[in-house]
């Protein structure tokens, strides 16, 4: 399927979003990055990419982010924080998706891609995680993503051609929160409990971003898990090219 229009990425300014921009802007894609309004967008700018400030939480800013002929969505647009109380995080997790794909329906986007979270899964098991394991989520940020899909699979129903994708812990340049920060630049924890043999499920940005565009319901993993003792030389190693 070809995009002639525009591609809009939501949660632009964030760290998945900020790659995904990045990515799609060296593709030479038409991009309107969105997230909060802010007075100097020089990321942006440099890529050359339109900035429309929007807040999820705020119905009336959204229209416009339609504007001009959008027929692709990337909606990355939300709060990542375990600590957050549901009801906190409701109004951007799960009723801006309720907003937001109600204009990408009535806009007749040809693809709308929605970056869940394997938050939704619970805690392992034992066993990988696919596409069809129960959801169980144990936090508030896992119930408020499962609900955001289930927003995104009703409209579905109401005919939204969409995609749905699940990265797991993601890392990289720019992570600031999340779990991902410990094995993308320098910070407190000074190890990682167990002895080093057990496996990991981490995933770069970079990939994320280059992978979000081809599948309809995935779990974004690596090929071949490492283990967190490899993960520690990988992050260290890291750590003489970091910059802030």
């Amino acid at each position: 399927m070809e995009f002639d229009g525009i591609t809009l990425v939501t949660g632009a300014a964030g760290f998945m979003g900020s790659h995904l921009v990045e990515h799609l802007a060296k593709m030479g894609v038409r991009v309107r990055a969105t997230a909060r309004p802010r007075k100097e967008t020089p990321f942006f700018d440099e890529l050359g990419v339109e900035f429309v400030g929007a807040d999820l939480t705020r119905p009336e800013t959204l229209p416009a982010l339609f504007e001009g002929g959008v027929d692709r969505v990337f909606h990355m647009g939300a709060i990542c924080n375990f600590s957050t109380p549901y009801e906190k995080l409701r109004p951007t997790n799960v009723v801006g998706v309720e907003r937001i794909t109600e204009l990408a329906i009535e806009a007749g986007v040809k693809r709308y891609v929605h970056v869940g979270s394997t938050s939704v899964y619970g805690p392992y098991k034992g066993t990988p995680f696919t596409e069809d394991s129960p959801r169980e989520p144990q936090d508030d940020y896992g119930r408020s993503k499962r609900d955001g899909e289930d927003v995104v699979f009703k409209r579905v129903e109401q005919g939204l051609p969409a995609i749905l994708t699940r990265p797991c812990t993601v890392y990289g340049p720019r992570c600031t929160e999340g779990a991902g920060k410990a094995f993308s630049r320098p910070t407190s924890i000074a190890a990682i409990p167990g002895k080093g043999t057990q496996l990991l499920s981490n995933i770069r940005a970079e990939d994320v971003a280059g992978r979000s565009s081809t599948f309809r319901t995935w779990t974004m993993r690596p090929e071949k898990c490492s283990t967190s003792r490899r993960t520690a030389i990988l992050r260290s190693r890291s750590r003489l090219c970091w910059r802030p």
